[in-house]
């Protein structure tokens, strides 16, 4: 199938879904289908009740309850995406930024392999990435860089955790300590946004970040100017 009638196909999909569920769809929705995985770039997306909640200070609630909603998706968002593809996704990662009204979907069709074709590139963004973990916990094992289109870059990470994560995660607080992590890792991105600008010669639109906890890894994606 032509990728970009594909991109158009699952970019319809995705606004549908989320209208039909979140009960208002986004203002537009950008795909990009590569061997390796679907990247799925959501904007002008929040709902009145949210927005009113956000209003109220309660930005805490409206994250949890996109949570539990996303989390509820992920199954069907899998199949789905399988079909329009066809092959098996191994993983689905999603992100929200409330303030600016947009969000990411990242399904995982392969291990992606770093791909960025200016080595010192992407060493200087993995050594960012790499300060950025260290300040929130600790150096990765392992950090590399994949450009997934001119307007996405996907920064993966893995062996993160520390083992007060772990003890959380043993009690139940998964979410919570979802919730932090994002938080405070993205404030500490934004730290370094300027820094990255420099090295990728292009403006930082936007980033998000996701975990899976089970296996110890997360992925960052950030959307260029």
């Amino acid at each position: 199938m032509d990728t970009a009638f594909l991109e158009k196909e699952i970019n319809t999909y995705m606004g549908r879904l989320l209208r039909d569920k979140f009960g208002r769809g986004p203002g537009n929705v950008f795909s990009s289908v590569t061997e390796e995985c679907i990247a799925i770039y959501i904007t002008g997306f929040l709902s009145p009740m949210e927005k009113s909640l956000m209003d109220h200070q309660k930005i805490d609630y409206v994250q949890r309850t996109r949570d539990l909603l996303m989390e509820n998706l992920k199954e069907e968002i899998q199949s789905q995406l399988e079909a329009y593809v066809e092959t098996n996704i191994n993983e689905i990662y999603y992100d929200w930024n409330l303030d600016g009204q947009t969000g990411m979907v990242l399904a995982l069709i392969s291990d992606c392999e770093p791909n960025m074709d200016n080595g010192k590139v992407s060493q200087k963004v993995n050594d960012v990435i790499d300060q950025v973990s260290i300040e929130a916990e600790k150096s990765p094992d392992e950090i590399y860089s994949i450009r997934i289109d001119e307007r996405k870059l996907m920064v993966v990470r893995k062996g993160i955790l520390i083992s007060i994560e772990r003890e959380l995660i043993s009690l139940g607080y998964e979410e919570t300590l979802r919730i932090a992590k994002r938080n405070q890792e993205k404030r500490l991105v934004g730290k370094y946004v300027s820094q990255m600008e420099g090295y990728l010669h292009k403006g930082i639109a936007d980033y998000f970040i996701d975990w899976n906890f089970d296996k110890d890894k997360s992925y960052m994606l950030f959307i260029l100017k």
